[in-house]
């Protein structure tokens, strides 16, 4: 992706919104110079991308993106979801732990870990942000419980939350 990016729109902490060179984005696997800024809840997100694609065969292209898509319908849930919630540990996928640990189905009010696939949370029935926030840190506690391996979020949580509820490992972010 980092190789087609021209350059990105952020809304910065103070609220200016103004358009950026993809260079000062750092890109690198899983990560931004974003993601790396200390933030204390609020840091630059990025509202538009800028892309320059590559002219392609249109058939070629359209059976491309339909393989793509019925893999992804293959194992992604259907219904309300934010996608994969944890990143790979070196030794396993999160969502294969997850399953070991016997969570497949276990809800925290509206959130539930998908029974098709337990990397994935549902909104089954009007979740909360806490909602979904509490089955993380349950999912978190029990995998490190059964394994040793303490999962790392995908997602961020932004906003009001205090350091320790943002995966942050200091307060420095």
């Amino acid at each position: 992706m980092s190789d087609i990016v021209r350059r990105v729109k952020l809304l910065r902490p103070d609220g200016s919104v103004a358009w950026s060179d993809a260079s000062v984005m750092e890109y690198a696997y899983r990560t931004s110079a974003l993601k790396r800024q200390p933030h204390n809840g609020r840091r630059a997100m990025v509202l538009e991308v800028d892309m320059q694609l590559s002219p392609g065969d249109p058939q070629e292209l359209r059976a491309v993106v339909e393989r793509i898509t019925e893999q992804r319908q293959m194992r992604t849930p259907e219904g309300c979801c934010a996608g994969s919630i944890f990143k790979r540990t070196m030794q396993y996928p999160a969502g294969f732990l997850i399953e070991q640990a016997g969570l497949k189905g276990y809800r925290v009010g509206g959130a539930e870990v998908s029974p098709k696939h337990a990397n994935f949370l549902m909104n089954t029935d009007g979740a909360t942000a806490a909602d979904v926030k509490a089955l993380i840190e349950h999912i978190q506690a029990r995998v490190l419980e059964a394994f040793g391996q303490l999962l790392e979020p995908e997602i961020e949580f932004v906003g009001e939350w205090p350091a320790e509820d943002r995966g942050c490992e200091s307060a420095a972010c």
